[in-house]
């Protein structure tokens, strides 16, 4: 994980050195950004970071994403050195490409069931970001997250990936980090219980203190807390770990 700032309009492209590493357009607070800093570092693949400050986006960001959002990926080892966006079609793209430490199923059908369950999960991640709706918006959470309760459950191993993280894990997980902060996020009251959710308790807990890319992404609750401070009170601050 990168802490340099996050570029914004009027700053000059950063410039890397002719290397072939792969260059990843981010924003360090940005789950879906997380989900391709896991892949990538799960498979131990070097990238350059280019942090985005997405309320202020510099114009070239639109050359890397037409949509103006991240993540987007530059290969620079292929031909006119094309960018890819979209979370989901990048971590697939990287999975095929790179295929030491495989995170999706080999089966067709098992890799499209890990699909519909990421599917189902954005409903959850959209939840998130109503933040004015406080605690009735959490307990709508809650309700969906029961359902990955019982598949986890049903599944009866560590990680929805099995012995290992596979792909659903790290589909997901960033928004699990966001349960640290359930009080500064949704208000008082607001907590990750340990009663309701054994099994997603666990994961989250082993994921975070065993698996080697959770590590390296995560950070202190600390900054989480300024960075949702910030943006409740509409002056987001991305940059509360540069140094």
């Amino acid at each position: 994980m990168s802490n340099t700032k996050h570029y914004r309009k009027g700053d000059e492209k950063p410039v890397f050195p002719n290397d072939g590493i792969y260059q990843l357009y981010s924003m360090r607070f940005c789950p879906y950004v997380a989900r391709i800093h896991l892949v990538l570092d799960s498979k131990n693949i070097p990238y350059h970071t280019v942090n985005i400050h997405l309320n202020d986006k510099p114009d070239w960001l639109f050359e890397a994403n037409p949509l103006g959002k991240v993540p987007a990926l530059q290969l620079v080892d292929k031909p006119n050195a094309p960018f890819v966006y979209e979370s989901l079609l990048i971590a697939e793209y990287l999975d095929e490409v790179h295929p030491q430490n495989k995170l999706y199923p080999s089966d067709p059908l098992a890799k499209l069931q890990e699909k519909i369950w990421i599917e189902r999960f954005s409903s959850i991640a959209s939840k998130f970001y109503n933040i004015v709706d406080g605690v009735a918006q959490w307990n709508a959470i809650q309700n969906d997250l029961d359902e990955f309760e019982r598949e986890l459950q049903r599944r009866g191993t560590t990680y929805f990936g099995g012995a290992k993280a596979g792909i659903l894990d790290y589909a997901i997980w960033p928004w699990f980090q966001r349960t640290e902060v359930l009080d500064v996020i949704f208000g008082k009251g607001c907590t990750f219980s340990e009663e309701r959710f054994p099994k997603l308790t666990k994961w989250y807990k082993t994921l975070v203190e065993n698996d080697d890319a959770v590590k390296k992404y995560n950070f202190p609750k600390e900054a989480y807390v300024k960075y949702y401070q910030s943006r409740c009170a509409g002056a987001v601050d991305y940059d509360v770990l540069v140094q």
